[in-house]
């Protein structure tokens, strides 16, 4: 192939690359269960470009359905690093994947090196992930935040090792056509229809669960939310009112898709009267 053919090729590569949103990467997904003590939770490993920084695989889980990950105790750390991280090809430099700690440099509590850490969930940090292992040591106070993400300090994988990074990581001339992963955690905990089930776990069993693929479930979509505000009620209601008798999308009235807003659809909306049973971080 001639050079300038090979220099088409290649930018065309990395211009796709750039459009690509963070992704699920080869079958890194495991769930803790319950029976094994565990929480009933997902986790999942996702790739992305070093040009997106933290705030890809943080807007990535949210759209999803999920968080990045977040530990409320050693032991849930533990499994997700026996199950997870510990696989030599995630890593990048001496670095692993990202989870969801991020330091507050404005925060009252806030100290180098572990001072003002917070989970992206809402988790109380009662504990710190490095606290059976060396402390961080303080890398980013320069930064005005810092996020956390696994190590292996002289290659020695350990889940008590972790290095700090700037949530947005700093931009070099080869960042961006750069094709190399970085990697982050995310949890999947959502469980729509309050069955005892992870929506994603069923998801996965059972990929017609969610047709339109948009993270919901089907028989959690609020599709009866006419006016998107959360509530099944008299505002949705006026709308299929002023739709009768027409022909109208979903999102108009026809909930049962039959090209018209008839008494059946009426009867689909009363019956899903009230809040919005679906959500996409509970």
């Amino acid at each position: 192939m001639r050079a300038t053919q090979f220099q088409i090729l290649s930018a065309l590569l990395a211009l796709v690359a750039l459009l690509l949103p963070a992704r699920t990467s080869t079958a890194q997904v495991a769930c803790w269960q319950e029976e094994n003590g565990g929480n009933g939770h997902w986790y999942c490993l996702i790739s992305f470009l070093p040009h997106q920084g933290w705030q890809g695989p943080l807007n990535y889980s949210e759209a999803v359905g999920a968080h990045l990950v977040t530990f409320g105790s050693r032991e849930e750390r533990d499994f997700v690093y026996s199950t997870i991280v510990t696989c030599p090809w995630i890593w990048y430099s001496s670095s692993g994947p990202f989870i969801g700690a991020i330091q507050d440099h404005t925060a009252p509590d806030y100290a180098e090196p572990n001072g003002g850490w917070r989970w992206v969930d809402g988790t109380p940090w009662t504990w710190d992930p490095w606290e059976d292992g060396p402390s961080l040591d303080g890398t980013c106070e320069t930064a005005d935040r810092c996020v956390l993400r696994f190590a292996n300090p002289n290659c020695e994988f350990a889940p008590s090792s972790w290095v700090c990074d700037a949530p947005i990581l700093p931009v070099c001339p080869r960042c961006e056509t750069d094709l190399s992963p970085l990697y982050a955690i995310i949890e999947f905990e959502t469980d729509c229809d309050g069955n005892g089930l992870v929506d994603f776990g069923e998801r996965l069993a059972d990929p017609t669960l969610d047709a339109n693929n948009d993270s919901i479930l089907d028989r959690c979509a609020c599709t009866a939310d006419l006016d998107q505000n959360g509530l099944i009620d008299s505002g949705d209601l006026i709308i299929m009112l002023n739709a009768w008798g027409s022909s109208a999308a979903p999102n108009e009235g026809d909930l049962d898709g039959d090209g018209l807003v008839t008494g059946s659809d009426v009867v689909i909306l009363l019956g899903k009267w009230g809040p919005c049973q679906s959500c996409l971080v509970c």
